[in-house]
C-alpha cells in the first residue's frame, strides 16, 4: 500500500531540526506529560453522526471523492497522525471487546475464545506490529548512485498510494476487514471499507467502530450489498484489496483494469477432505 520512488540529491547532507535543541528547555510539567503512556496522547473516541452511505451512484461518488480529498490534504501522511489513528482504534476495540465477540458468535457461532484467537487477537497483533515498525519502514533508504550521475546521491522514498478499497469476506469478517485497513492507515492512505453483507452483526459493529474512531475523509464504511459492490468498482481507486473467491476476483480485476488500479487478491481454493465412518 506504499510505493517506492528513487530521488537523487545534489546535496546529501542533512540538517538537524531546531526543535530538537529546544526540547531541553521545556518546563518540568511538559516532561511529565511526555512520560505518560502513548495511549494518553490519543484523543478519546467520540461518536460522530456519520450516516451510512446509500447504495446510489451519487452518494458513493461523493463519499469516494471525500476520501480522495482527505488524502490530497496531506492529513494522513505525518507518522504521528498514523500512530494516533491506530492507537485510537485499539482503544475502541478494548472498550467494545464483548460486543465484537458477541457479534462473531451471532454470525458464525464462534465461541468467545475462538473469536479472540482467530479474529480480535490478530487485529491487536497487527496494530502492535505496525506501531513498532512504522517509523523504521518509512525512513528514506540510501542506495548507490551510478557513476554517470556523480556527484549526486540517491535515496528510495516510501510514499502512500492514495485511497485504498478493502473488500472483506464473511468467514473471517472482523480480522480480514480490519487488518488491511490497519496496514493502509499505517502506510498513510485513506480507506474505503466494504464488509460482507452476510455477516450482518459483525458488519454492524464495524460500521459503529469506523464511525466513532475515524473521520469520514480518512476511513469510510460502505454497507455491503451486490449493488454497492458494483458502484464501488465503478470508482477509481489507487489500490484494491480483496479477499474472496476467484470468480468474484475476475470481476474486480476487469473493473480495476479500466483505471490500471493495482490489486491485492487473497483468493480461496478447494480444500477437499474425505469423511469416513467412525471406527467400530
Amino acid at each position: 500500500m506504499m510505493e517506492e520512488a528513487k530521488v537523487q540529491e545534489a546535496v546529501p547532507s542533512e540538517v538537524e531540526p531546531q526543535e530538537a535543541k529546544a526540547s531541553a528547555a521545556e518546563p518540568q510539567e511538559a516532561k511529565a506529560r511526555e512520560a505518560k503512556p502513548r495511549e494518553a496522547k490519543a484523543s478519546e473516541a467520540t461518536p460522530r453522526p456519520v450516516e451510512p452511505v446509500p447504495a446510489t451512484a451519487e452518494a458513493v461518488a461523493a463519499a469516494a471523492d471525500a476520501l480522495r480529498k482527505g488524502f490530497a490534504s496531506g492529513a494522513t501522511r505525518p507518522l504521528e497522525a498514523r500512530e494516533r489513528a491506530l492507537i485510537g482504534l485499539r482503544q475502541w476495540l478494548h472498550l467494545h471487546e464483548d460486543e465484537i465477540l458477541a457479534a462473531l458468535t451471532a454470525d458464525l457461532g464462534k465461541s468467545p475464545f475462538e473469536g479472540f484467537a482467530t479474529e480480535l487477537g490478530m487485529v491487536y497483533d497487527e496494530i502492535t506490529v505496525q506501531l513498532k515498525g512504522m517509523r523504521k519502514w518509512s525512513r528514506p533508504k540510501r542506495v548507490s548512485t551510478p557513476l554517470v550521475h556523480f556527484p549526486t546521491s540517491t535515496r528510495i522514498l516510501v510514499e502512500p498510494l492514495g485511497t485504498v478499497l478493502v473488500l472483506s469476506p464473511w468467514n473471517y469478517p472482523f480480522q480480514l476487514a480490519l487488518i488491511p485497513v490497519i496496514d493502509a492507515i499505517a502506510a498513510g492512505n485513506t480507506v474505503a471499507l466494504k464488509p460482507s453483507r452476510t455477516s450482518t452483526h459483525t458488519s454492524a459493529v464495524l460500521a459503529k467502530c469506523i464511525a466513532e474512531v475515524f473521520d469520514p475523509a480518512h476511513v469510510r464504511l460502505f454497507p455491503g450489498s451486490t449493488e454497492m459492490n458494483n458502484l464501488l468498482l465503478d470508482e477509481r481507486w489507487d489500490l484494491i484489496f480483496f479477499t474472496g473467491s476467484p470468480k468474484v476476483a475476475h470481476t474486480i480485476m476487469r473493473a480495476a483494469a479500466e483505471h490500471l488500479t493495482p490489486c491485492v487478491l487473497e483468493l480461496g481454493g478447494k480444500s477437499p477432505c474425505i469423511v469416513t465412518p467412525p471406527p467400530t
